[in-house]
């Protein structure tokens, strides 16, 4: 998957390029701004980690997310970090 991402930012024009990471990181700011729980910082990718500790396990908030249609995973799917 990693090298088709390289290979499709290789055929894609520089100014498209631009027009994507300043998307994306307008996105980043948003998520860091609108965030009302701890998470880690939005850079570089299309995720971040939320610490819902405070609110158990975080098992409920991923299923209910996910009925609504936002994708999560549970962090420790990602390792101990």
């Amino acid at each position: 998957m990693a090298q088709f991402a390289a290979y499709e930012a290789l055929r894609t024009p520089r100014a498209e390029l631009g027009r994507r990471r300043d998307r994306a990181a307008a996105a980043w700011s948003l998520a860091d701004s609108t965030l009302q729980v701890p998470h880690t910082e939005v850079s570089g990718g299309l995720y971040t980690f939320l610490d819902l500790r405070a609110w158990g396990d975080g098992e409920r908030f991923v299923r209910r997310c996910a009925q609504l249609g936002v994708g999560l995973a549970p962090g420790r799917n990602s390792g101990a970090h």
